[in-house]
């Protein structure tokens, strides 16, 4: 399935894939970047690596969906969404099929039924 984003933009895509308005990410992905969870050294180096200063910069750039702004888009925060991201660069997103998605139609065949979404500012 491809989409022209010109009739469709990435935040359309995530209200698809079942996002909010909120910058939001499981705990268990989330505790890397705090300090209540993670070793000083250690998230100093993520700090770092990732190109901030202080770790709540960090932390809210990875706790976040992948369409706002000014979230960081990260393809390997955990979702229970219909569809997940797969790669985002500048221009072009995929999305593919959450295998664990939780929803199923009244024959019970998982949803979405569509494998992959593509989307280009083209």
């Amino acid at each position: 399935f491809i989409i022209n984003s010109r009739g469709l933009n990435s935040f359309s895509i995530a209200k698809v894939a079942g996002f909010g308005l909120a910058c939001y990410a499981a705990k268990h992905w989330l505790t890397q970047f705090h300090p209540s969870y993670t070793p000083k050294e250690k998230l100093e180096r993520l700090t770092k690596e990732q190109g901030y200063d202080h770790w709540y910069q960090l932390f809210v750039a990875n706790y976040a969906p992948p369409f706002l702004h000014y979230c960081k888009r990260e393809p390997n925060i955990p979702a229970l969404h219909s569809f997940v991201l797969i790669e985002n660069k500048v221009g072009e997103t995929l999305w593919e099929r959450n295998p664990y998605y939780w929803k199923v139609d009244t024959q019970g065949n998982q949803l979405p039924y569509i494998d992959r979404v593509f989307s280009s500012a083209g």
